[in-house]
């Protein structure tokens, strides 16, 4: 098989230096401040490994979920140690590896602007979420879709030692998440149609395709066979709650979700279907190359999987990068018409995908540390307070207008990781209105020790209790208001972390119809705001 010198690998051009530069400073970003932190089921996750318990959310059969290989490296690194800085390490040389191999990939396919390619492939929202967490299969799944295109690019010239482990890693790929089937059926079987018609494959390569599709056709016969008849809910309607919508918010929840993939996927929503279409519509006028081609097609297969199951998330495309690029990248440098797409898109881009995913980085990592820092100040605090401290989130009730998530997992953190028991949560911000028909964290428990679980009164802070502010809150934070809470309370904590405000084209629109009567969410802190954490203390 080819071997790669690392030294002639670094060497080149000024491209090479920067790109190598950027990839060791993403590595390092990932890796210090490492802390149990929030981002999706990150938080719950933590604390299964803080307390050493497998993680088992690869298969869920009622929901269709089928995915047997994702969180095996989750599981094997929790017997060695729960730090956090060892999850981390280990996603910063999963990431480091993809980016050598990625960028070996665009330098065979002699790709023009592989340092702008890499820049959009990495610095994608998500791209950064996956890898600033540990609940995402994708970033496993990525490091072998990339082994796969690389050994597959190799197995065009019938290199055993590729074929060998190309098969291998697009089986693990298809393991690790479902969609992953479509790309690698569909790559077997375009080179099999390919060579039909035009014999041009040695035996040993047409082996290889031949047992990509057998794969994916094992797959989706277990899927089709064993997992459907057992699925009693689907995703949406059990997370999203999609039943619960009336026609209204049904079309709203639709458009928001195509319109957020739009501005933030640019390159996958306009140009990847734009030159899809065309190829199909006039396909007599393209020179037909089947390894780009089954790439491009797989790609947008794997898109479109996700547009029909509606699901609006962007950790989820962010496979689709690593295998469109280079067929996006090669018809963009053969036509002009691309070429206008493309440029269109990098607007896009640079307005909103680009200060969004850098926030987003900034925003992963602080976010951990400001949360610890008040669990550290907080725990401190109760247990030299004679009374129950009576807690309190400024902005952060019950329901689903709220990140309520956040003082369910503050309870459980004090309680699991610090100890601390002499407090109680409370709230001052009204309830939901539907808050038990749509309850997503909020359960009613009348045997709770906790106000905010066994009860829907609304309180009003006394003399002592503390109330927390953070960029959790659903209200707009400006000067004025943080003036104001100093004004009526005294603050007693405030951390003193590096942070941005979430600027970019989607909280520009949030802005300007703030105080308009075209709002869809309750949530008002469309700048994420404040960036430190404020505790206070009422006099």
């Amino acid at each position: 098989m080819y071997k790669i010198k690392f030294s002639k690998v670094l060497g080149g051009g000024y491209q090479d230096k920067i790109f190598y530069l950027v990839l060791i400073l993403f590595c390092v970003g990932i890796i210090i401040y490492s802390r149990y932190s929030f981002n999706l089921d990150d938080i719950a996750w933590w604390l299964n490994i803080f307390h050493n318990i497998p993680i088992e959310n690869n298969i869920h059969l009622d929901l269709g979920r089928f995915y047997p290989l994702a969180f095996l490296d989750l599981n094997l690194l929790m017997k060695i140690s729960n730090s956090p800085y060892l999850f981390f390490s280990f996603n910063a040389i999963i990431v480091f590896v993809i980016g050598v191999l990625f960028y070996k990939l665009l330098k065979l396919n002699n790709i023009n602007y592989k340092l702008l390619i890499f820049i959009i492939c990495f610095f994608n929202v998500g791209f950064i979420t996956i890898n600033v967490g540990i609940c995402y299969p994708e970033r496993v799944l990525i490091l072998f879709i990339v082994i796969f295109i690389i050994c597959s690019y190799y197995a065009q010239y019938s290199n055993k030692y590729a074929i060998i482990l190309g098969i291998i890693s697009a089986n693990i790929a298809i393991y690790l998440k479902e969609p992953a089937f479509v790309v690698i059926g569909l790559f077997g079987l375009f080179h099999i149609i390919y060579h039909f018609f035009n014999r041009c494959y040695s035996r040993i390569f047409l082996f290889y395709n031949i047992a990509l599709v057998i794969s994916a056709f094992i797959f989706i016969s277990i899927y089709v066979f064993y997992v459907s008849p057992q699925i009693v809910v689907s995703y949406n309607d059990n997370i999203l709650n999609q039943e619960a919508l009336d026609h209204k918010e049904y079309i709203i929840f639709l458009a928001k979700g195509l319109f957020n993939f739009t501005i933030e996927n640019p390159f996958l929503m306009i140009l990847l279907p734009f030159v899809v279409i065309t190829k199909i519509l006039f396909f007599k006028y393209f020179r037909l190359n089947p390894f780009l081609d089954s790439l491009l097609f797989g790609g947008f297969l794997y898109l479109l999987v996700y547009l029909k199951l509606q699901i609006f998330t962007n950790y989820y495309l962010a496979p689709i990068y690593f295998i469109v690029s280079f067929s996006l990248a090669y018809y963009v440098k053969r036509y002009k018409i691309y070429k206008y797409i493309a440029l269109f898109c990098l607007l896009f881009y640079t307005i909103n995908t680009l200060p969004q995913s850098i926030w987003t980085f900034i925003s992963l990592k602080k976010d951990g540390v400001a949360f610890h820092l008040s669990l550290d100040f907080v725990d401190k605090y109760t247990k030299i307070a004679n009374d129950k401290v009576n807690i309190y989130f400024d902005g952060i009730g019950r329901g689903e207008n709220y990140n309520d998530h956040y003082w369910v997992y503050f309870i459980r953190y004090l309680e699991e990781v610090y100890s601390a028991d002499n407090f109680d949560i409370k709230t001052k911000d009204e309830n939901s209105s539907n808050l038990l028909l749509k309850p997503l964290h909020f359960v009613f428990d009348k045997d709770s020790k906790y106000s905010i679980y066994n009860s829907f009164r609304v309180d009003k802070p006394k003399k002592g209790d503390l109330i927390i502010l953070n960029n959790f809150t659903n209200k707009y934070i400006n000067k004025e208001y943080i003036e104001n809470m100093n004004k009526n309370y005294s603050l007693i904590y405030k951390t003193n972390l590096l942070g941005l405000p979430q600027i970019n084209l989607k909280t520009m629109i949030k802005y300007l119809l703030k105080d308009s009567n075209i709002q869809y969410t309750q949530n008002s802190n469309v700048f994420k705001l404040p960036i430190d954490t404020y505790i206070y203390i009422v006099e």
